[in-house]
């Protein structure tokens, strides 16, 4: 079988676990975020072994007002992980945090790597 085949067999079955599975984001995983945003919150998710729907994959939500990009990030497991960015309603990146396993924590080296990288190219400052 080639790698494109494959590929679009797991695609299909991951476009149809996805259709067929979901719950508001906000079920899935904490979603809260400090200050609080209201607006359309958008995520992926999936049915763990348990049969809990949790959030995994990509998150954004805009603001209800402008519909403009307020939070993103990524869930595993219905847990926040990696980098998540924060932006105002003026559309200029304010915050950027760090999780591991839904805890907020101090980003290791490599991930402030990142993090300095994407401050540079969002603002031009270095």
């Amino acid at each position: 079988m080639s790698f494109q085949s494959l590929f679009a067999i797991l695609l299909s079955v991951t476009i149809s676990t996805a259709c067929s599975i979901h719950k508001p984001c906000a079920e899935g995983g904490d979603v809260s975020w400090n200050p609080k945003i209201s607006g359309d919150k958008k995520c992926t998710q999936k049915k763990m072994p348990d049969g809990r729907i949790v959030n995994d994959g990509p998150f954004r939500q805009g603001y209800a007002s402008t519909n403009q990009l307020a939070l993103e990030g990524q869930f595993v497991d219905g847990q926040k992980q990696g980098l998540w960015l924060f932006y105002g309603e003026d559309n200029h990146l304010k915050t950027i945090k760090f999780f591991e396993k839904g805890i907020e924590k101090t980003p290791p080296p490599e991930a402030q790597k990142q993090i300095d990288l994407i401050i540079q190219q969002k603002t031009g400052m270095k």
